[in-house]
């Protein structure tokens, strides 16, 4: 989209600096330093960069108005596109601390990664960060020496505070309990949004105690009317013992292995599918005494 980009150059023989980089796009800001060293045989980058604000809003198709589907759906995992071709000509290594990114709705605070690319091959290792209180670790690989990069990512968060979670329009939080995950997952793309729509791998959750509300039964559409009121004015949550969730991917389809709530008076079990290439959930869920 409109972005605005300033900065100092100083050239030395095959020595290029660039400082005082600042960049703006949308609400999102970025800036540090940069030099390319082309004394090798192939080309050396050293980036820096920081940021209060990223984001992925801010970044691809959407962003710069040319959604080729012409639906200006706004992904929550970005569509902003690598050009391979570009970092095949260069080594380079970076690293990039961010206040928060904004991944959708989820924020995503005190941002830090390490990013290296060695004749084509792209890692980050690791990538942290702090979402709703839990801690988020990342490592990411691509292989850029195709126009179509095969990726891979490992992804673990800790922690994360069910309580802080707001979803839209809700004015109280839907569940209680602290959140732990692992994603496993290969695929192949040159954004974040066609590699979740091709991956094939695995992800696991598990709320080992919390509070349910009574708003989520009841969107949830669980008929619990015949195994006695579980919610009033003075309770308007039920105890957690356990939730866990175990989703298969393959071809960017997560299916559901196994989806279980385990409260004090109910028992909810799901199942159905998530489609990464649209977003879109397809699940049920029921209540059992």
């Amino acid at each position: 989209g409109r972005y605005r980009l300033a900065g100092k150059v100083a050239r030395r023989g095959p020595k290029t600096q660039f400082t005082d980089l600042k960049a703006s796009s949308g609400q999102s800001d970025v800036h540090g330093t940069a030099s390319i060293d082309g004394s090798g045989d192939r080309p050396k980058l050293d980036i820096e960069l920081n940021s209060e604000v990223l984001r992925l809003a801010d970044l691809g198709l959407h962003a710069a108005g040319r959604d080729p589907d012409g639906r200006g759906k706004q992904w929550l995992m970005s569509d902003a596109a690598l050009n391979p071709r570009a970092w095949r000509r260069d080594d380079a290594v970076a690293s990039f601390r961010a206040r928060r990114v904004d991944v959708g709705p989820i924020p995503v605070l005190n941002v830090a990664a390490a990013l290296a690319v060695d004749h084509g091959i792209l890692s980050v290792t690791p990538l942290t960060g702090h979402v709703f209180d839990g801690a988020l670790t990342a490592h990411l690989k691509a292989d850029l020496t195709t126009d179509d990069p095969a990726d891979s990512l490992e992804l673990k968060i800790s922690d994360l505070n069910l309580e802080r979670y707001l979803p839209h329009g809700s004015e109280e939080p839907l569940m209680k309990g602290l959140l732990l995950a692992r994603v496993l997952a290969k695929g192949h793309g040159r954004s974040l949004h066609a590699f979740a729509s091709s991956a094939d791998g695995t992800l696991s959750a598990t709320v080992p105690h919390g509070a349910i509300r009574a708003a989520l039964a009841e969107r949830a559409g669980l008929d619990l009317r015949a195994i006695g009121p579980i919610f009033d004015k003075h309770a308007p949550e039920t105890p957690v013992r356990c939730g866990v969730a175990g989703f298969q991917a393959h071809d960017g389809m997560l299916t559901a292995q196994t989806l279980v709530l385990d409260t004090e008076h109910v028992l909810i079990v799901g199942e159905g599918n998530i489609h990464m290439d649209s977003e879109a959930l397809d699940l049920t869920l029921r209540g059992h005494p």
